[in-house]
């Protein structure tokens, strides 16, 4: 049954201001409402009263067992909007866009905030809609830059015991940024694409993950499809100093430095301390790019790190300390024996592997 995001989401009416298109990306010419930031205007808004009322109900309606997003967010539609009468919006009708941004922003700012608190109240999720870690580039501009190293660089037939995951955003041109940029590393560092360990057909190629259990099972799959321990793992994803997201909105799914509820754990949510150290090299390095995993003092780089330390020789870890693109090569802080509280480096640490990126 088709549902009143079903309808929005497909209307094709805005261009979307971030885009990274590999032409071996899924749906790369799907285009989303822009996000717009809630404005408390009388004439378009409901007053404060009003949201608290409207943030009591859905709570309400989360309590009684309802965690239907769409129907939720419909919830407070038709409260505002009852002479619709329960009909959903359609294509055609008048002030369809004005309509359609205003039940995207209950949806994205009401509903699922409130689902996401359901899971885990001390959690604050990221904006499903942030560009962080997404560069404003343009689709051709990427291509080119695609298709060069295509050109230049042959895939290689047995590749190493290195991994490039990218997170399966759901959010179309943040995916295919992850993918390119995944898919790039995978290629000039022979990185493997692990998605089962049975039955192993080793290739060069990035890895999408969608849950922390996710990247979990990529590492322990590409161990155990080489018969090698993991050297290198290349992650590129929405991130903040607790860890790296999920693709699922509704909880914390990701991998992160804290504890994850039941519901999230039972949802592909896990912490650092779920990374099995047998299935990784004792000089196992983690590039971490995304935004602020390193930033403050006990960030997820860091967590990261003194996991690795407890039972390998030599881990290190790098994580950038502020919001950026995921690929940029600077502002990075190292994790390591030497400087196992981090050091900040100065300059890129990637330009001997000559990777062309998005980000510069």
């Amino acid at each position: 049954m088709r549902t009143l995001i079903d309808e929005i989401l497909e209307t094709g009416t805005a261009q979307a201001s971030h885009s990274c298109g590999c032409k071996h990306s899924a749906n790369r010419s799907q285009r989303y409402l822009p996000f717009q930031p809630l404005r408390l205007q009388d004439e378009e808004f409901p007053s404060l009263a009003n949201l608290a009322q409207e943030r009591a109900a859905v709570q309400a309606a989360i309590a009684a067992g309802n965690r239907n997003e769409n129907r939720l967010s419909d919830l407070v539609f038709f409260r505002r909007h009852p002479e619709r009468n329960g009909r959903l919006i359609q294509k055609g009708e008048p002030n369809f866009h004005t309509l359609s941004q205003e039940w995207l922003r209950i949806r994205d700012q009401l509903v699922r905030p409130e689902l996401r608190g359901g899971h885990r109240p001390n959690y604050i999720p990221p904006d499903p809609q942030t560009s962080c870690a997404v560069p404003q580039r343009s689709v051709s501009s990427e291509m080119e830059m695609f298709e060069t190293l295509d050109f230049e660089t042959p895939t290689p037939t047995r590749p190493n015991a290195r991994l490039c995951l990218y997170q399966n955003a759901s959010i179309s041109s943040h995916r295919n940024h992850f993918s390119c940029q995944a898919t790039r590393w995978a290629r000039a560092i022979r990185a493997i694409a692990a998605t089962t360990a049975s039955p192993c057909q080793p290739r060069v190629g990035d890895s999408a993950y969608d849950t922390g259990a996710g990247i979990i099972s990529a590492i322990q799959s590409a161990n155990t499809c080489l018969g090698l321990p993991i050297e290198t793992v290349h992650i590129f994803g929405h991130s903040g100093s607790y860890g790296f997201f999920g693709t699922d909105p509704f909880g914390a799914v990701g991998l992160y430095n804290t504890p994850v509820d039941p519901t999230s754990r039972g949802n592909g949510g896990r912490t650092v301390g779920d990374i099995p150290t047998l299935t990784l090299s004792n000089n196992v390095v983690f590039y971490l790019h995304g935004c602020n995993t390193a930033e403050g003092i006990n960030n997820f780089a860091k967590s990261l790190y003194d996991h690795l330390a407890a039972s390998l020789t030599n881990p290190i870890v790098f994580g950038h300390y502020n919001g950026g693109c995921a690929g940029r090569d600077n502002s990075w802080k190292r994790y390591s024996n030497i400087s196992p509280n981090g050091t900040l480096i100065r300059g890129g640490i990637l330009g001997r592997f000559g990777v062309r990126n998005c980000c510069s």
